[in-house]
């Protein structure tokens, strides 16, 4: 069915990118063009803790900010490894 046709296609993208579930709905709501505090308000959790996913998804992505890891996932993923 179309929900488990997602939640694998999320999985592939997490296993693909090295990422939690967590992170990647902050990445989600990040390409949605929420601010931290929205997206903390949005996951009910601390602005601090947002700075904290952030900077471990920059490490694990090879970013530096915002902009380069937004414009990492604004491109279309081709293929799965």
């Amino acid at each position: 069915n179309l929900s488990s046709h997602f939640k694998n296609t999320l999985d592939n993208v997490n296993k693909m990118h090295n990422l939690t579930n967590r992170e990647s709905e902050i990445i989600n709501l990040l390409c949605k063009g929420k601010t931290n505090k929205e997206i903390s308000d949005a996951l009910y959790i601390e602005i601090s803790t947002v700075k904290t996913h952030l900077n471990k998804i920059y490490r694990k992505q090879n970013v530096k900010n915002r902009t380069q890891l937004l414009a990492l996932f604004s491109q279309p993923i081709t293929h799965f490894k």
